[in-house]
């Protein structure tokens, strides 16, 4: 079923967020499933590079690749290896690449087709753009500090900056002592209730949810926009089973993420695969793992929670970050509550 996009349905915020990275750095804090990717990368399609230090697996070097390649594909039509080959089009793509990068081309080249030298920075990664283009850093709390203070001196005449994150991490960019202190706007993505989406899906057409369909289906992604949207969207009407079967989907097309999680989450702590299926059923962590020294277990739970892996909704209260990932995780343990979108 075709329904709305994350960006249709945060229209207001996505014009704000438009208007204030043209005026200052802006911090968006995004819960897990809301969509903050999503709505950030139609800010500026056309004019826009990301920073994705997870994607990069926390290398430097491997993020200030991607962004070069990124820089070089923007100034001319090829992919960055087929300037390697010998030809006409190459040629004169490269050539592209040497009016912009001028006495830096060779070192841009290398960054793009190998990896970069040590003194290979964003400023000269990004190259003397004019258009000042729109920075989109996610997970911006994972950023070594000395590239948020390289930003922060970028942006305001070099580049337009967007950075995501949560709030679980607000001190680290814009506490008393991070880079973007007394130099941002913080803005939280919001929730959106019940008669937003009735009045954005009858927009788009669709007329006939029910009330308490629409209800089941918000409380089971705790109000998460794209995580609704991804369920929606595998449904082929909007009755009852339709959603109930859609939602199975959704969780199901996780269960792969979420076996791969459980046998890698020991490196981040070896306690973190046992804390992740038992916050998955909805366990408190201490109670599940009375064998455990309090301290060992607050250590893994703080590292799950620089990963983004969990959140606290509340005080001394911890859950997966992502809905539909913490219903694939109970799913391994058989609990099928889990995944049922009206459970009995």
């Amino acid at each position: 079923m075709k329904g709305p996009s994350v960006a249709d349905m945060h229209a207001g915020l996505l014009e704000m967020l438009r208007e204030r990275t043209g005026v200052e750095p802006v911090i968006l804090s995004a819960k897990a499933g809301m969509g903050g990717l999503d709505l950030a990368l139609c800010v500026d399609e056309d004019n826009h590079y990301l920073l994705d230090p997870v994607a990069a697996g926390g290398d430097t070097k491997v993020l200030m690749h991607k962004l070069t390649c990124q820089t070089i594909e923007h100034l001319q039509p090829l992919p960055v290896q087929a300037l390697r080959d010998p030809g006409r089009e190459s040629d004169a793509a490269r050539l592209d690449v040497a009016r912009y990068y001028e006495n830096d081309t060779q070192e841009a080249l290398r960054a793009a087709l190998e990896l970069p030298g040590p003194d290979w920075t964003l400023t000269r990664a990004l190259g003397p753009n004019p258009h000042e283009p729109l920075v989109i850093v996610r997970d911006a709390h994972r950023l070594p500090t000395h590239m948020l203070w390289e930003l922060r001196e970028l942006a305001g005449h070099r580049v337009r900056l967007l950075m995501l994150t949560n709030d679980a991490h607000r001190d680290a960019l814009n506490g008393a002592e991070a880079p973007f202190y007394g130099n941002s706007v913080w803005i939280e993505m919001p929730t959106l209730s019940i008669m937003v989406w009735k009045t954005k899906l009858q927009k788009e057409g669709i007329q006939d949810i029910a009330y308490d369909s629409l209800d089941a289906l918000r409380w089971h992604v705790r109000h998460r926009t794209a995580a609704a949207l991804e369920v929606l969207e595998r449904a082929p009407d909007v009755s009852p089973a339709s959603l109930a079967s859609a939602w199975f989907e959704a969780v199901d097309a996780r269960m792969g993420e979420a076996r791969q999680l459980v046998s890698l989450a020991d490196s981040i702590h070896e306690l973190a695969p046992r804390l992740l299926l038992a916050l998955a059923i909805g366990r408190a962590p201490y109670a599940a793992l009375p064998d455990e020294r309090s301290d060992r277990i607050a250590l893994a739970l703080r590292r799950l929670l620089e990963h983004g892996l969990v959140e606290q909704p509340a005080k001394r209260e911890w859950q997966i970050s992502d809905p539909l990932l913490s219903a694939a995780l109970a799913r391994l343990l058989g609990h099928t509550n889990g995944v049922e979108l009206y459970p009995r």
